[in-house]
């Protein structure tokens, strides 16, 4: 089976994925951890039979958090990113699940990231990501320094670090979805 033959179906159909990949990030934006955009980091641990990720939700909204993320991290453990909380909420949600847990709830860690703290770790992600591209295209132009043939090492170098974009906006794309 010739692939080439076929080239321009593939052409089309990559295009079409780059262009869904960059519209969904248009649309729904880059999903940003707490990490990026200010928020906080709490890890709990149940020493007997922990609750359900449902009960330790509800329990969270009763305290008032209403939008946070419960993760289970082992059996007995849960991971919960939230906005920003202040000390007598943090207390709250504390006693609230000590309360699910019978008592036997303890507080592992809890972080909380300021906003101007996520902008910060914003620019120097963007900055990371240009310079390892920029790296990139060095590595691959020297890898191919002296080959001769129809293209010149630039034009290597350039096409690998396009590939890799194009990879990068697909699956960005299909994150933001989620």
């Amino acid at each position: 089976m010739s692939f080439l033959h076929y080239r321009k179906i593939f052409y089309a159909f990559s295009g079409l994925l780059i262009i869904g990949g960059i519209a969904s990030l248009i649309v729904f934006g880059v999903p940003l951890s707490h990490e990026f955009t200010g928020g906080a980091l709490l890890e709990v641990e149940f020493a007997g039979e922990a609750p359900t990720t449902a009960a330790v939700t509800e329990a969270l909204k009763n305290a008032g958090i209403t939008s946070a993320a419960v993760q289970p991290a082992d059996k007995n453990r849960f991971i919960i990113r939230s906005k920003p909380i202040d000390e007598t909420l943090h207390q709250e949600v504390l006693e609230r699940l000590r309360v699910l847990g019978n008592g036997s709830m303890t507080k592992r860690r809890f972080e909380t990231v300021g906003p101007t703290i996520g902008r910060e770790l914003r620019v120097r992600s963007i900055w990371a990501l240009l310079i390892s591209l920029i790296g990139i295209y060095i590595y691959v132009m020297t890898a191919f320094w002296r080959t001769s043939g129809r293209f010149r090492p630039s034009v290597y170098a350039l096409v690998g670090v396009a590939t890799l974009l194009h990879d990068v906006v697909i699956t960005a794309g299909l994150l933001s979805m989620i």
